[in-house]
């Protein structure tokens, strides 16, 4: 499993900021897109961008993943010491 990469994090920060008002994140983030040459499309009223949606997105993904794998291993483990506490009885 892969973490969320760092441009991925800072968006979702950006959004999380949005929603309580402060959205001098988002706007500076579109700006040095658009000065990279970058053609995102910007819904202006809220001020996220598509880029930002895929980016909570695979954040999301990714914890998704994260939670499943741990489920896996402590149903392993818990199979284990299932196992180990009849051989100890």
């Amino acid at each position: 499993m892969t973490g969320p990469s760092r441009a991925d994090v800072g968006a979702m920060a950006n959004l999380l900021k949005a929603m309580n008002g402060d959205k001098s994140g988002l706007k500076a983030q579109t700006e040095a897109q658009q000065s990279q040459g970058g053609n995102e499309i910007v819904d202006v009223s809220p001020g996220i961008k598509t880029a930002d949606i895929k980016a909570m997105e695979n954040i999301m993904r990714n914890f998704q993943g994260a939670t499943a794998n741990v489920a896996k291993k402590l149903q392993l483990q818990l199979m284990d010491l299932k196992k180990h506490q009849k051989v100890y009885k």
